[in-house]
């Protein structure tokens, strides 16, 4: 495996420039691909490229009828290339603790792992490039300003038209990144995620039977007995926890009553983002 992690770092070390890299170069540029035969450095090279497509690291094929160049070009190395910067970080250890978390988390089974978009995020965040992308078939051009990891979705917050929005990253794609570095200078520090601002809590009563709430109480966070008894129970939720609160509102579905709800519209807003 040593081996293995040793070829990817030097696989990713041949592209330091926005030139292709061609088979050939990366064959003869890689001492332990040198002496395997072709069919054995296709199937070797493949496996190492699969190793780097778990880390967000494309490797892709270009090969434009209009040019004579073609080759290999690189992307989602931009975490790779930070991590190069800190004389403290060893990359085998790196690489060896990620994969562990990853089988351990079975991150790879999980829709809300998007790799390659959150690598060309964090690069347009830290460098300060416009990026657009389409969002539920609606053309973006945003300014991004945080990712962030909540309740198993990941999130982007990013300035539209001045205002700060929050869009799931599943739902992002054909992300493109600006050339431009350091197209705005500063953020509102004051800026929130949504579900950090207290004011998109959304406030709900309900009576509900005792038994599915007591099986069913875990999926969210918020909820407060008002009164109680054998059969069915008034329950006030005070939440921004709006995933589990979908989760908990779909398993009772047609066994509660709503005696009373506020900022509605926040939760709204998240299921049309869904």
């Amino acid at each position: 495996m040593k081996n293995v992690f040793k070829r990817a770092i030097e696989l990713i070390s041949l592209f330091n420039s926005d030139a292709l890299v061609s088979t050939d170069f990366i064959k003869d540029n890689i001492k332990d691909y040198r002496s395997l035969s072709e069919q054995s450095f296709r199937r070797a090279f493949e496996r190492d490229k699969s190793l780097l497509k778990s880390f967000g690291i494309n490797l892709i094929y270009e090969n434009d009828k209009w040019s004579n160049e073609k080759g290999y070009s690189i992307s989602g190395n931009y975490v790779y290339k930070e991590l190069l910067k800190d004389d403290s970080i060893e990359l085998s250890t790196f690489f060896n603790t990620y994969l562990y978390l990853k089988k351990l988390y079975f991150f790879e089974n999980n829709k809300f792992f998007v790799l390659e978009n959150i690598s060309q995020l964090l690069k347009s965040i830290n460098e300060k490039r416009r990026i657009a992308f389409d969002y539920h078939g609606v053309y973006k051009k945003v300014k991004p300003v945080g990712i962030r990891l909540f309740n198993n979705i990941w999130y982007l917050a990013a300035f539209e038209d001045k205002k700060l929005k929050t869009f799931i990253i599943k739902n992002i794609s054909n992300l493109k990144i600006g050339n431009k570095q350091n197209l705005f200078s500063q953020y509102d520090k004051k800026s929130k995620f949504s579900w950090e601002d207290k004011n998109t809590d959304i406030y709900l009563e309900i009576n509900l039977p005792t038994y599915l709430y007591e099986i069913n109480k875990h999926l969210f966070h918020g909820g407060k007995i008002l009164s109680t008894n054998i059969q069915d129970i008034n329950l006030s939720i005070k939440t921004n926890d709006f995933l589990g609160l979908y989760k908990f509102l779909m398993l009772v579905s047609g066994s509660y009553r709503v005696l009373n709800i506020k900022n509605e519209k926040y939760f709204k807003e998240f299921l049309n983002e869904i």
